[in-house]
């Protein structure tokens, strides 16, 4: 699979938006301007296992600590390993794609205390993981 769309809302200091990726993604920008940021969100998407990105998200990647944190990747290119691997939750075509969300909200009364949920929102259920344990083409932690 390759990354096709990466979203975000109350994240960081970077106003809410979204990449759409062809072939390639390239950050270049001055200091400052959220580049490291972007990187941080698919990272905490697709690089680290559920509990990593549960104890990693604090209350400075919200721009606001009393609205939620979502950051959304659109996964696509599906091939048959995949199809296996994800048979609940890809989406189907044409393109076949598979979403995948963050949520994040802060306590009201600690802003430090954080709650983290990853899920599927196209797999027709709200469970947080997949339907079986996988990596994804040398991706690993979404489980």
């Amino acid at each position: 699979m390759k990354l096709e769309n990466l979203r975000w809302s109350n994240y960081r200091r970077i106003p809410d938006g979204e990449i759409e990726v062809r072939d390639h993604l390239v950050l270049v920008g001055p200091n400052d301007t959220g580049k490291s940021s972007i990187a941080r969100a698919l990272h905490l998407l697709l690089g680290m296992a559920y509990s990593q990105a549960n104890a990693a998200v604090t209350a400075r990647d919200f721009t606001d600590p009393t609205k939620p944190l979502q950051l959304t990747a659109t996964l696509a290119k599906v091939d048959d390993d995949d199809r296996a691997a994800f048979p609940d939750e890809i989406t189907v075509g044409p393109p076949e794609t598979l979403v995948l969300v963050l949520e994040a909200t802060t306590d009201p009364g600690d802003p430090e205390q954080t709650t983290v949920r990853r899920y599927f929102p196209d797999s027709g259920h709200r469970r947080g993981r997949m339907s079986r344990d996988c990596q994804m083409n040398g991706v690993t932690g979404l489980a």
